[in-house]
């Protein structure tokens, strides 16, 4: 089975670079003080006697779990949504359209090797989450569904910034548009929900339909998603805006439109590569039929 070329050469000049091994060993580092810090915490002294505090699970699991989302949500489409951007600036895209790799398969590889950095992360994170599945305070189904959406939000976070690098010709701007379009999708769902709520409220119009389907809008919101799966195991009586969610299968439906449109988005960017890499075939084809012309001409 052949590797994708692109995938390989961002791997081995990216992930093995001291730079990236910092940013693990202080992810993991980060993670095993908070860790040490449950388990101190957790510890209650009734009697003179230590007994571990369970119910202090559910804190610590939407701690750690909100930690990996945020540093899936800002890591991950850092990595991707300057990458075609670059080569462009570099002037080096040109060489990557000329080969024979097809845009679809340049994206691909570009996202592959942004996935692998976030599966370090998700990977460095199992020893946090190991201590929490050890004490069985939270059902194996959240931590599959937690894991699920992490993944899923990887794959979703990284199309968006391959679909904003291959639309502009700068970095910086593709990373800016990448940022504001997660914060409009994540934060500027829930403002927009909340204000529409807090109307319908002022205007004793609560009952209304747009009430019952504008929580649907969520459903491309990994971080409403997580705060569903983190408030729907705990005991503690979920948010306003979040009761109107508590639908059966939310959780996979939310991960299926997720894919789906992440599908979309690299299909996108594939397009944005796929014309001037046919201009470019075209380019260089009648420079080489004007030379066999021109040998033919001296031949003769």
């Amino acid at each position: 089975m052949k590797i994708n070329p692109v995938f390989m050469k961002d791997l081995r000049s990216n992930v093995r670079s001291p730079k990236f091994a910092t940013i693990i060993f202080v992810y993991t580092l980060c993670l095993g003080l908070l860790s040490v810090m449950f388990l101190y915490a957790g510890m209650q002294k009734p009697d003179g006697q230590q007994v571990f505090n369970y119910e202090n699970c559910n804190q610590f699991t939407a701690l750690i779990g909100g930690i990996e989302l945020a540093v899936i949500l800002f890591v991950v489409p850092m990595l991707t949504s300057g990458t075609i951007a670059s080569e462009k600036e570099r002037q080096t895209l040109d060489y990557l359209l000329i080969s024979k790799l097809r845009p679809f398969h340049i994206i691909c590889g570009k996202i592959a090797y942004a996935l692998t950095a976030a599966f370090v992360f998700i990977i460095s994170s199992f020893p946090a989450n190991s201590i929490i599945i050890s004490t069985g305070a939270v059902p194996v189904k959240v931590h599959f569904q937690m894991l699920s959406l992490f993944v899923v939000t990887a794959i979703f976070s990284a199309s968006i910034g391959m679909f904003f690098s291959a639309l502009k010709k700068k970095t910086i701007p593709a990373i800016a548009l990448t940022y504001m379009f997660l914060v409009a999708l994540t934060l500027g769902t829930i403002v927009i929900y909340n204000l529409n709520q807090y109307i319908l409220e002022d205007m004793s119009l609560a009952s209304s339909k747009n009430s019952e389907t504008l929580p649907w809008m969520f459903l491309l919101n990994p971080v409403a998603t997580y705060c569903y799966i983190i408030l729907e195991f705990s005991s503690g009586a979920p948010s306003e805006w979040l009761t109107e969610m508590n639908r059966e299968n939310w959780v996979e439906f939310s991960i299926f439109f997720q894919l789906a449109a992440s599908i979309l988005f690299i299909l996108a960017s594939a397009l944005q590569l796929n014309s001037p890499r046919k201009r470019m075939k075209e380019h260089f084809g009648h420079i080489h039929l004007n030379r066999r012309k021109a040998k033919k001409r001296k031949t003769l």
